[in-house]
This record gives structure tokens, C-alpha cells and sequence, in this order.
């Protein structure tokens, strides 16, 4: 069974909205890259990731293991 999550709605736009204005666009040459970028919740480090094979986003906090998929 998988662990809901506690988070509130306000943590989950504020975060979102950090990694869409941080992430790289998706355009084809992004594909496969990272960038790096502090999370608004714990000040830890996002690294955010698009895929190389269908340049979706993954993002992860390194401080408050919270992540976001495409």
C-alpha cells in the first residue's frame, strides 16, 4: 500500500510552481539534462531531471524528499 502524502495544497502549488519556472524547456536538446535549484519548502536542493526519452520532468527535493513526475 502505498503512503498518502501530508502535504497541503499550498505546498504542492508552491513547489510546482518553483520547478515549472526552474525547469528546462522541453525542447529536444534538454532531453536528458539536469539543473539544480533550492526548494521554497526546506531550502534543500531540487534536482530536477527531463527525460531523455520523452522529455518529462522529475523533480526531487534532497531536504523533504518531495517529488513531482510528468
Amino acid at each position: 500500500m502505498s503512503k498518502i502524502s501530508t502535504r497541503t495544497i499550498d505546498e504542492i502549488i508552491k513547489f510546482s510552481m518553483v520547478v515549472d519556472k526552474n525547469a528546462l524547456s522541453n525542447e529536444r536538446k534538454n532531453w536528458g539534462k539536469s539543473v539544480e535549484f533550492e526548494c521554497p519548502l526546506c531550502n534543500g536542493t531540487i534536482t530536477c531531471i527531463r527525460s531523455a526519452y520523452n522529455g518529462h520532468i522529475c523533480a526531487k527535493c534532497s531536504g523533504c524528499n518531495f517529488t513531482v513526475m510528468e
